[in-house]
């Protein structure tokens, strides 16, 4: 089964929302229950196995800070505990990036008539992500070739070591990107064509009322 783009992006829009305005202590398993079941019916139980995993390291790192001295304890748990209300929007989210092509998601999207622009902006930052991913590991190789020290003990001269060249590397792929948007016909104001169907269907208007009434009850449920 696949899921509308459009349904990811409504929770993701909605989850930062109902951060910043919680409801009750329900909410945040509410958001957690919602993604991981889509995951289930989207098939993608390794990658669920694999949230779930990260979500109990988070957990258990928040009981290691409860030893440490007050004042930092509340610092770093309170990273940590906005880490843990960003995870299920990490699990949609990897719905979208990896499920996903650029052209899926504009035709997807299209029919709400936002913007053109706006609209061809989410996809490149969509579909950069993996791109990133990729560089990152490409760099990474290059330091190791070159005997260019990388160690987790120094994270602001190793970060600094992989941002000049990522940044190097992202003025590149803007350039190969905007030519092959115009190529593809991204400038023309004309409504685009699609070869596939990314219609909302029953199963996506299913899910937009499950999670609309979740939160609704758990904003009236206090």
């Amino acid at each position: 089964m696949r899921i509308n783009p459009i349904v990811i992006l409504l929770f993701n829009l909605v989850l930062p929302i109902s951060i910043m305005f919680p409801g009750n202590a329900y909410q945040h398993y509410f958001f957690l229950t919602f993604a991981a079941g889509v995951l289930l019916v989207t098939g993608k139980w390794g990658r669920l196995i694999k949230f779930a995993l990260a979500y109990g390291v988070v957990l258990l790192l928040t009981r290691l800070l409860e030893m440490l001295p007050s004042q930092v304890s509340m610092i770093f748990s309170m990273l940590v505990l906005i880490s843990v209300q960003f995870i299920p929007c990490l699990m949609m989210a990897s719905v979208l990036v990896l499920d996903y092509t650029a052209g899926e998601i504009i035709s997807a999207v299209e029919p709400l008539r936002l913007p053109k622009a706006f609209v061809v902006s989410l996809a490149i930052v969509v579909r950069y992500i993996p791109t990133f991913r990729k560089e990152f590991s490409f760099i990474r190789e290059s330091m190791r070739l070159r005997g260019v020290p990388y160690s987790l003990w120094h994270p602001v001269r190793s970060f600094s070591l992989f941002l000049v060249p990522q940044l190097f590397r992202c003025s590149i792929l803007a350039d190969e990107i905007t030519s092959a948007g115009m190529t593809k016909g991204m400038t023309n104001p004309t409504r685009r064509s699609s070869y596939v169907d990314m219609r909302m269907r029953t199963a996506d208007y299913l899910l937009c009322a499950v999670l609309l009434a979740g939160i609704g009850g758990v904003v009236l449920w206090r």
